[in-house]
């Protein structure tokens, strides 16, 4: 099977083609940013253990599996954050709630999480409560 061959056998399942890419680069150890990589390369043929693994994650991802489960990682606020399905996925929107609190902060304000009130708890202080994959704390 080439690169090409395996993309076009997800896109026949319902993946996007972004999502394709990002798993077979996630197969292959590439970075995600290389989607030009797999273009220029289209012709390679996958080894028999890269195409049985990038099938087993496109069926799962086929039916609904998020891609950043499949993968183990999601960027957030320029981190790489390790995720699984024990915690929410960092949402892009979620970046809005950091920059918001980031302003707070700066007035000495910290966004009290479990109820969405302010509370001065003096300069620097947060809580966060329920971090799961952490990535509000973190960024």
């Amino acid at each position: 099977m080439t690169v090409a061959q395996a993309l076009q056998a997800s896109l026949t399942l319902g993946l996007s083609r972004l999502d394709a890419q990002g798993l077979l680069l996630h197969v292959l150890g590439k970075a995600p940013t290389e989607r030009g990589w797999l273009l220029a390369h289209g012709d390679d043929h996958l080894t028999d253990a890269a195409a049985e693994a990038f099938k087993a994650l496109a069926a799962r991802a086929a039916l609904g599996e998020p891609l950043a489960y499949l993968t183990g990682w999601q960027a957030f606020y320029g981190l790489e954050l390790a995720v699984d399905d024990r915690v929410l996925i960092p949402r892009p929107d979620t970046e809005t709630l950091v920059d918001w609190a980031l302003e707070l902060m700066d007035q000495a304000a910290v966004l009290a999480p479990h109820t969405g009130a302010l509370s001065r708890l003096g300069s620097g202080a947060v809580l966060d409560l329920g971090t799961g994959s952490g990535a509000v704390a973190l960024a």
